[in-house]
C-alpha cells in the first residue's frame, strides 16, 4: 500500500510542535496591547489626538485607544489619579502633581505644544492692569494649571496670591461667575475663554504670549504600562506626527473636525490653533525629550514652584523619572 500511516516518532515531534506554537500564541496574545485609555479635556493643542481617532490613524498603527472626554485639566487630574484611565493630556503643572503625589507614577512620552497666548488672564472692564487685581476675586482651578498662571501672573507686578482672593472654580462655573459679575478675574484657555470674551465688558488682562514657553502641554503614560509596552511612545508619536501631517495636508476637513468638539466655530478654532498655540511636530518633540537634562530641569522648577503655593508637601525627587533617556 502506497500511503503508509505516519510512524509515532513523526506524530510525536508534530505534536510538540502544535503545543509549542499554542504556548507562543498564548504568550503573543499576553504580550498584546490592550486597549488604552487616555483622559483629554478641551484645549486646541491636544486634539490632534482626536482628529487621530476620528481618522481612524491609532487603529492603521496598531493601537487600540480610547479618549475619555471631560471637562477640564482638573478633571483628566483627578480621572488619572484615581486609576480610571491610562494616561492623560495636560500641562506639566497637572503632571507633577501625579507624580508626587499620585500612586500612579508616569512618564512623558510627547511634548503637544507650547501656549502662545492661549491662557489668559480675564477681567471685568474696571480692571486694566495686573496691580488691579489687589484685593479682587479671582477665580481659578486651584489644584491645576490656573493657579501656577496666577501666581506667575502676579509676581510680575510685585504681587503674591496673598494680595488676591483665589476663589477654586471649573472653568464652565468660571465663565459664568464672570458674566455675572460674581468674580473680578478668571484664570482660563479655550475654548472656555472665547465664550467668557463675549460678555460685555470682559478683555484680557494677561495672555501666555507674554510668558513664552513657560506653559508646556504634554501627553504622559502610566510607566507601568510603558514597561509593558516599550514600543508605545514611538507608536504614539508615529500616530501625533501623522494627525499633524493630514492637518498641514488638509486644513479645511482637519480644522471642521477639531473644532466640532470644542465646540467653536471653524474659524475661531483656527486662529487658536495658528496663534495662540505652538504645536510641536514629530521633530519639534523628540527635540524636548532628548534635551532631557532641561525637561527635567523644568519639572523641577514647576515642582519647586508648586510646593511654594502650598499645592504639595511631597519630595520633588520623583519628578527625575518622569523623563526616560532611552526612549527615543
Amino acid at each position: 500500500m502506497m500511503f503508509n500511516a505516519m510512524p509515532k516518532r513523526l506524530l510525536s515531534m508534530k505534536a510538540v510542535a502544535a503545543a509549542l506554537l499554542v504556548l507562543v500564541l498564548g504568550a503573543c496574545s499576553r504580550n498584546e496591547m490592550q486597549q488604552l485609555s487616555i483622559a483629554i479635556n478641551p484645549w486646541p493643542g491636544y486634539e490632534l489626538l482626536y482628529l487621530a481617532q476620528e481618522q481612524g490613524f491609532f487603529h492603521e498603527l496598531g493601537l487600540d485607544v480610547r479618549l475619555v472626554e471631560l471637562n477640564s485639566l482638573s478633571d483628566a487630574q483627578r480621572a488619572y489619579m484615581s486609576g480610571q484611565v491610562d494616561g492623560l493630556t495636560s500641562t506639566l503643572v497637572e503632571a507633577v502633581l501625579i507624580q508626587v503625589d499620585s500612586a500612579y507614577p508616569l512618564q512623558v512620552v510627547i511634548p503637544t505644544d507650547y501656549s502662545n497666548g492661549g491662557d489668559v488672564i480675564l477681567a471685568q472692564a474696571g480692571i486694566t492692569s495686573l496691580t488691579e487685581l489687589k484685593g479682587k476675586r479671582v477665580g481659578c482651578e486651584a489644584n491645576s494649571l490656573g493657579i501656577h498662571v496666577l501666581y506667575h501672573a502676579l509676581r510680575r507686578v510685585g504681587l503674591s496670591l496673598s494680595d488676591v482672593e483665589v476663589v477654586n472654580v471649573g472653568q464652565s462655573q468660571g465663565s459664568e461667575e464672570l458674566a455675572l459679575g460674581v468674580l473680578d478675574a478668571l484664570v482660563t484657555y479655550p475654548p472656555t475663554s472665547i465664550e467668557a470674551l463675549k460678555a460685555e465688558g470682559v478683555h484680557k488682562l494677561f495672555t501666555s504670549r507674554e510668558a513664552p514657553e513657560e506653559i508646556l502641554d504634554v501627553l504622559s503614560i502610566k510607566q507601568s504600562v510603558l514597561e509593558r509596552y516599550p514600543a508605545l511612545p514611538q507608536q504614539l508619536l508615529a500616530v501625533w506626527q501623522r494627525a499633524y501631517e493630514y492637518t498641514e495636508q488638509h486644513p479645511k476637513q482637519a480644522f471642521a473636525i477639531m473644532a466640532e468638539r470644542e465646540q467653536v466655530s471653524v474659524e475661531e478654532f483656527e486662529t487658536m490653533f495658528n496663534n495662540e498655540i505652538h504645536v510641536f511636530d514629530k521633530d519639534g518633540a523628540l527635540q524636548i525629550l532628548r534635551d532631557w537634562s532641561s525637561l527635567t530641569n523644568k519639572l523641577m522648577e514647576t515642582c519647586e514652584v508648586l510646593k511654594e503655593i502650598n499645592q504639595h508637601n511631597s519630595n520633588c525627587s520623583r519628578v527625575h523619572t518622569m523623563v526616560n533617556r532611552e526612549m527615543f
